[in-house]
């Protein structure tokens, strides 16, 4: 294996070119050889599937992976020390993440990003199906940026304002980067690690902040919770945590966003989900779109096109296509 290093280009992997009594010894192959020293592990009885699209943008590496329930533990022969000179921001797209630093946990949740070096980690649990998105920046590009690089690694950060941008470019680039020039490669690189310096170096919260910052996670979590939900409105969910709907608007407003604007981002996500587990197209767009609360399909397709640069027929007709390659493109 061995991805190679063009300014752009994309490569696909996945564990469907491999016996099913052999994936896992695949995957933690794979990942032993791009991510660090890991064995990958089950965690169910369920068959183990894992595919991974990688995009090579200037500087960076961008990871697109969908897979099985299962954990990474740090492989112990190689000790806990491995550096391999970069820094990985993980976007968990769908499903949870769990990742592990001796007493230190970090919990990846949807239209999240959190910060780390490979250094950091003794392991990673996965323990549903999953679908993240993974960008992997050198050290000296990044670190000489950040005032403050320790509290950093490790932080969450939900997706709003400058880590709003960030996702949404990442996104981008995972899908689309390789169309572009290499000019326009290093810009969108450069773009991409202004926005993450923008996102994770601003100070701990404190005080005021903090709360307030307690606040907006606990309204998320009851979004979250609720989005196939109809009647989800600013007011039920004011009402849920006790607070008023100018109280709940002003959190997010705070945050460089909306109610409404971040409601409509993860409902859009859930169907991006829901098109990428369904690749042969087996449910309508409508239907999707329906069960995530988007009744008007025209309303649907200009959110869909202005957030992923594309229709969601458009969309639909590419992941047949990355279907249809994987497994005849694997990298080596």
């Amino acid at each position: 294996m061995g991805v190679a290093r063009a300014v752009v280009g994309r490569s696909s992997w996945s564990t469907d070119t491999v016996a099913e009594d052999d994936r896992l010894i695949a995957w933690g192959a794979f990942a032993s050889e791009y991510f660090g020293p890991f064995v990958a592990e089950p965690v169910d009885q369920t068959p183990f599937r894992m595919s991974i699209d990688t995009v090579s943008l200037g500087p960076l590496r961008l990871y697109e992976l969908h897979g099985s329930a299962h954990r990474l533990r740090r492989a112990e022969r190689l000790g806990r020390s491995c550096d391999d000179g970069n820094v990985y921001v993980n976007a968990q797209l769908t499903g949870f993440g769990i990742a592990r630093r001796r007493a230190h946990v970090v919990n990846s949740a949807p239209e999240h990003l959190a910060m780390m070096p490979s250094s950091w980690l003794d392991g990673v649990e996965l323990p549903e199906s999953f679908g993240q998105l993974i960008v992997q920046i050198p050290a000296e590009l990044l670190l000489p940026r950040l005032a403050r690089p320790d509290e950093c690694f490790g932080r969450v950060l939900p997706a709003v304002g400058a880590a709003g941008l960030a996702l949404h470019e990442l996104q981008f680039l995972a899908r689309r980067g390789e169309e572009l020039d290499p000019q326009a490669a290093r810009l969108s690189a450069a773009h991409l690690v202004d926005l993450l310096v923008a996102a994770f170096d601003q100070p701990l919260p404190r005080g005021r902040a903090l709360r307030r910052g307690n606040q907006l996670q606990a309204a998320m979590a009851v979004i979250e919770r609720r989005l196939a939900d109809p009647a989800l409105s600013v007011g039920t969910v004011a009402a849920e945590l006790h607070v008023s709907p100018r109280q709940l608007q002003s959190l997010f407003a705070e945050a460089g966003t909306t109610f409404r604007a971040w409601t409509s981002q993860q409902r859009l996500g859930r169907c991006v989900a829901a098109f990428d587990a369904d690749p042969a197209g087996d449910r309508t767009i409508a239907e999707i779109a329906s069960a995530w609360c988007f009744a008007d399909r025209s309303h649907f397709g200009r959110v869909f096109a202005t957030q992923l640069g594309m229709s969601p027929r458009m969309y639909r007709q590419r992941l047949r296509e990355l279907e249809r390659t994987r497994g005849r493109s694997p990298l080596d």
